[in-house]
């Protein structure tokens, strides 16, 4: 019975010093072979939205993964440059928490056009000791797009033209062309419809009813054309008094998954799983004492075995053969 325990308790223990070995290795294996921490190469993505009123958007944005944990690069400079040798200089900007960087182009800002009249933009990440420099660049064509809204007594309008500043659409190359429009939400914009463009570079869609806006009904709408080979992403908003008036505050006690204060059965499930572990450190800790204890009293016990078995009774001794009691 005793060696039983003894196994199981052995056993805990290797599991527990495994289980810190194989961390132990994990860290190891994100440094180099000088011991210093290893060059991490993220991951990039850079986006340049046309604007209805001339600007434009520009946003660059690096992630990495870590023990299969997508990661943000936090607060680190990234310069946003023009021209085809991307020698201007546009702009700075440090990336935020979710790791993304964004300059804003006044509208009538001077940008280089080549000869086919693209505009080159780009985007650059210097590099430091933890991360290795990065950049990316696309060439587009300058091209507009605007909202015209109509609403009549029984359905609510939302109509896009697009062309250049000269108010020409280039039929060629967007002619059905699909726009997507969306309702800004609170984590992305929510998804309301699309459609195509007409040979005159214009579109349509209904505004579906029952969208909450703000506590006057106000929303804002936005269409985009995402990802044209020659212009790139164009994208208009606009706001508009078309929602539900919605009272948006949370009271002070109420609990959820995306409030400050945990719901109640999240935190007595917690606090099962952390009493659960730390009981089975308690226990291996407390198995480990007995068996220190058990190992002292053992030697103890065979010595007073010994002496029993060397002394003998006189009935003992007068039962020997040959031998008279006195």
């Amino acid at each position: 019975m005793k060696t039983s325990n003894i196994r199981k308790s052995l056993l805990l223990v290797f599991i527990c010093s495994l289980s810190m070995a194989l961390s132990h290795v994990t860290l190891a294996a994100e440094k180099d072979s000088t011991g210093k921490p290893a060059i991490i190469s993220p991951n990039y993505e850079f986006l340049q939205y046309r604007n209805d009123d001339g600007s434009r958007t520009m946003t660059f944005k690096m992630t990495y993964v870590l023990k299969l944990v997508p990661n943000a690069v936090k607060w680190k400079e990234v310069t946003f440059l023009q021209g085809a040798d991307q020698s201007e200089v546009l702009g700075k900007s440090k990336t935020d928490a979710r790791g993304i960087a964004t300059l804003i182009v006044p509208p009538g800002a001077q940008l280089m056009k080549d000869e086919n009249g693209s505009i080159t933009l780009g985007a650059s990440f210097e590099g430091d000791e933890q991360f290795e420099a990065v950049s990316d660049q696309i060439s587009v064509k300058d091209m507009g797009m605007k909202f015209e809204i109509s609403t009549d007594d029984s359905s609510k309008t939302a109509l896009v033209k697009v062309n250049d500043s000269q108010g020409i659409f280039d039929s060629a190359n967007l002619k059905e062309a699909t726009v997507s429009f969306y309702v800004d939400r609170m984590f992305k914009p929510l998804k309301i419809g699309e459609a195509t463009l007409d040979e005159n570079g214009e579109c349509s869609v209904e505004f579906p009813a029952g969208i909450p806006g703000d506590s006057l009904g106000f929303v804002r709408l936005m269409a985009r054309i995402e990802e044209n080979d020659i212009y790139g992403n164009i994208q208009a908003d606009t706001l508009i008094r078309w929602g539900v008036p919605a009272n948006h505050k949370v009271p002070a006690s109420f609990r959820a998954l995306w409030t400050k204060v945990a719901p109640t059965w999240m935190v007595i499930t917690l606090m099962i799983l952390l009493l659960g572990v730390w009981g089975h450190y308690s226990f291996a800790v407390y198995k480990l004492v007995k068996i220190k204890k058990s190992a002292v009293k053992e030697p103890e016990n065979e010595d007073d075995t010994e002496n029993t078995e060397t002394e003998e009774s006189p009935e003992e001794a007068s039962e020997k053969p040959g031998e008279t009691p006195a």
